[in-house]
This record gives C-alpha cells, sequence and structure tokens, in this order.
C-alpha cells in the first residue's frame, strides 16, 4: 500500500491512478517542479478548508476524525436502505409463495 502525493489517500501498491483525486503515479517523477507548485496550492486549500465557520482551525486529526464520521454515517444510511430493500423483497418471496400454495386463481 502507498499514499497519493497530492491527496494523502490510502491506494494500492499496483494502482496507476488515485481513486479519490485523479492523481497519476505514472507520471509522479516527470514534473516535479509542477507538483511543488501543486503542493503549494494544496495547502493554501487545506488551510482554508480546515477553518470552520467562526474561524477556528481544525487539526489533521480532527478533520480525519470528521471525514471517518460522516463515512461512516453514509455507509448506515445506505445499509438501513438496502436492509429495507430486503425486507421488502423478502416479503413479496413470501406473499408469491404463499399465493402459490393456497392457489388464488
Amino acid at each position: 500500500m502507498k499514499n497519493c502525493p497530492n491527496c494523502n489517500e490510502l491506494v494500492g501498491d499496483d494502482v496507476k491512478t488515485c481513486f479519490n483525486c485523479g492523481w497519476s503515479f505514472e507520471n509522479s517523477g516527470v514534473n516535479e517542479k509542477a507538483d511543488g507548485e501543486n503542493q503549494a496550492r494544496k495547502e493554501q486549500s487545506e488551510e482554508a478548508d480546515t477553518q470552520n465557520g467562526s474561524g477556528e482551525k481544525f487539526t489533521r486529526e480532527e478533520l480525519a476524525l470528521l471525514n471517518a464520521g460522516t463515512i461512516i454515517k453514509m455507509k448506515k444510511v445506505r445499509n438501513r436502505r438496502v436492509l429495507a430493500t430486503l425486507g421488502l423483497l423478502a416479503c413479496l418471496v413470501v406473499s408469491v409463495g404463499l399465493l402459490r400454495l393456497f392457489g388464488a386463481s
């Protein structure tokens, strides 16, 4: 596993582009000056992104926890939807089985 130099996302060793930001690992050593400029822009945008509405700054650890919490909430919502769909499907299967068993003609 390796970290993307652009967004720090953990990706596999054989990945050619970062699935999070689109960074190309194949061309990563070609233009180091541009990489430095991109890094400076990224740091500036991160500094702006790390401020909440009251102007307080979040640490990287706090941002990671906030992002992890958001991802967990999204997964919980998705799981609830999947379970609700499976429940409806199970009701449908049982209904069809009962209709066939008791012969609703």
